[in-house]
């Protein structure tokens, strides 16, 4: 009897082990799904204020307004975000200039095809972000360079803002390789002119000497 009763309590604990076993592996699930979608929502989402967004300083300007034709020049400029922002700030800057001239990858600035640049970054409550970008010129002028910036608060893309950069640059013709050719050409011609004087002198002196012994013979 006491035998009988063993088998029935070992036969219900492996019945019910199982069933334990299934329900604390859906409790853990259900666990990290509610974590990931906590962490998706905190990453993406912000409330946006009755300020965002704001930036408390925006712009781009060129630190060389004069360069010659394939020698480099530089745009910089600086974007931080204000106090008064309750949202970090996305923002998208597409540099455009005429054809030929071309901008190299610089600071949060991508160079592509001749004329155009483009860089994206976010501006949060921490350091502020630089922007700079090297220029070269194959063609002479005044050169007009335009800096489209579109920024919005990060995940609300429908409150997007925007703010237009104008810069010009004045390209000249080189004159560094130019100003030693004339130099050249005029020691050239100074050298030849003392060579001809020499020659002319040695010539009449030799002359003069010959008249004089023919008048001494005589």
């Amino acid at each position: 009897m006491v035998v009988g009763i063993a088998l029935l309590v070992g036969i219900a604990g492996v019945a019910v082990t199982p069933v334990a076993l299934a329900d604390s592996q859906t409790n853990e699930t259900a666990t990290d799904d509610d974590s990931e979608t906590t962490t998706t929502e905190t990453t993406e989402q912000c409330e946006v204020g009755p300020n965002d967004p704001n930036l408390r300083q925006a712009g781009l300007h060129t630190t060389d307004n004069v360069i010659e034709v394939g020698s480099p020049g530089e745009i910089a400029g600086q974007f931080r975000l204000s106090s008064a922002s309750q949202c970090p700030v996305m923002v998208s800057v597409t540099l455009n200039a005429p054809n030929g001239i071309y901008f190299q990858d610089g600071q949060n600035i991508e160079g592509s095809t001749s004329g155009l640049a483009q860089g994206e970054f976010i501006v949060d409550s921490g350091d502020p972000q630089e922007v700079r970008a090297t220029v070269y010129s194959e063609i002479e002028g005044d050169q007009l360079i335009t800096a489209d910036v579109e920024y919005w608060p990060v995940g609300h893309p429908d409150e997007l803002q925007t703010q237009t950069f104008r810069m010009s640059m004045d390209v000249e013709e080189p004159t560094g390789d130019g100003t030693d050719e004339p130099l050249t050409e005029w020691l050239l011609i100074g050298l030849v002119g003392i060579s001809l004087v020499g020659l002319t002198a040695i010539g009449y002196k030799g002359a003069t000497a010959e008249v004089v012994n023919k008048f001494i013979k005589r």
